[in-house]
């Protein structure tokens, strides 16, 4: 189900895009395994993308960076779930999962209706 327009964003997204703009403030090798710094291109794609799906009526489950400056956001409906990750590159990957396997993988830009569609479906 779709928000209604001009609806307020949900909780879960104002505290993922809050999450992201704190992994700006993680220093090189914040896991103390080498990691990379988040940059700020990588938060602002994960920021548009939490609030596209926001608008498309779904909520994210969890996000973490990455060691290699990449953000990792999760969602999740019933037993379907996908990991969307942002790269540094600018690449932005998912892997879809139905019951704990993986289903399938592609680029986000040409799968975003997709994942959208997947993740709605009731089956």
């Amino acid at each position: 189900m779709s928000k209604l327009p001009n609806a307020p964003m949900h909780l879960s997204s104002r505290q993922a895009i809050a999450k992201f703009k704190s992994f700006l403030r993680l220093p090189a090798n914040w896991d103390s395994y080498d990691a990379s710094v988040v940059q700020e291109a990588t938060v602002r794609e994960a920021v548009s993308f939490v609030e596209q799906i926001d608008e498309d009526g779904l909520e994210v489950f969890f996000t973490a960076p990455g060691r290699d400056g990449e953000i990792l956001v999760e969602l999740k409906s019933g037993d379907k779930e996908a990991e969307v990750c942002f790269y540094a590159d600018s690449r932005s990957m998912i892997s879809f999962f139905t019951k704990n396997e993986l289903a399938w993988e592609g680029g986000l830009d040409e799968n975003y209706a997709k994942l959208i569609e997947q993740l709605k479906n009731d089956e």
